[in-house]
């Protein structure tokens, strides 16, 4: 049996699950933890990463391994570290002809996000989105067991319910930022960072764990707020924590 076949039957062995948190971009994956057999994943992400090569996404370059119709890749530096395959059809290459800066709005801005979230985001991780509006997050991303919505802001909570029924009461808070803690989020986001202001942000800092990740996304321009550093993602800006500390649960 050669490698491309050992690479078949690892493909027919394994369970490939609907990426549902980039369901407008339809992909499958596969995880380590759900098999007995971590040597051979490990060698399968060896064995795509010495076999692949470059792929267009957009306006980023990846590295794809292509077989029977399927293209696989990994995000992660070496095979000992990587927890998580990617497949999608091969079909399904998304290159475009337009230079980055000259596609929709809201596409440029969806992917400058996703290129930081993606990396992150986990079925099981419990996420806080600040300033949620009507499910931007949801919409973009799919629906996470551990999502919670907060938002000041009456009639957005209400379009958010009335497009998904299921996000209860429980899951989405009508309040200030500042009035709830976060110590138990894995996960603290916010695609409109430029509604928060500089009391409840550093609030929300101070209430994660040190172990939490503060992402803070804004279209407009945001101020570098104390404990907080700014970088420059294409055309948009990211808030991010460098250190965080241990008001009203958001648990």
């Amino acid at each position: 049996m050669n490698d491309f076949e050992r690479a078949r039957r690892f493909i027919r062995s394994h369970d490939w699950h609907f990426a549902k948190t980039m369901a407008h971009i339809p992909h499958w994956y596969c995880l380590r933890s759900e098999h007995n057999d971590h040597a051979a994943f490990k060698w399968f992400v060896s064995f795509i990463q010495e076999n692949s090569r470059e792929g267009k996404f957009y306006s980023k370059t990846y590295h794809y391994f292509y077989l029977d119709g399927y293209k696989y890749w990994d995000m992660d530096p070496t095979p000992e570290v990587c927890d998580l395959v990617n497949r999608d059809e091969y079909k399904k290459d998304f290159i475009s002809d337009e230079p980055y800066s000259e596609r929709p709005d809201f596409l440029s801005y969806n992917e400058a996000v996703a290129s930081v979230l993606l990396p992150l985001l986990k079925p099981e991780s419990r996420i806080a989105d600040l300033q949620c509006g009507s499910g931007e997050f949801v919409k973009w991303f799919g629906k996470f067991d551990g999502y919670k919505g907060v938002d000041n802001r009456t009639k957005y909570l209400a379009a958010f319910r009335e497009r998904e029924p299921e996000f209860t009461q429980k899951r989405l808070f009508l309040e200030r930022a500042g009035n709830l803690s976060y110590e138990q989020q894995d996960i603290i986001v916010s695609l409109n960072a430029e509604m928060l202001d500089t009391d409840d942000l550093k609030r929300v800092v101070n209430s994660a764990a040190e172990s939490s990740t503060v992402l803070l996304f804004s279209r407009s321009t945001l101020a570098p707020f104390q404990g907080l550093e700014l970088f420059k993602n294409k055309n948009y800006n990211l808030l991010t924590n460098t250190t965080t500390r241990n008001t009203k649960s958001i648990t």
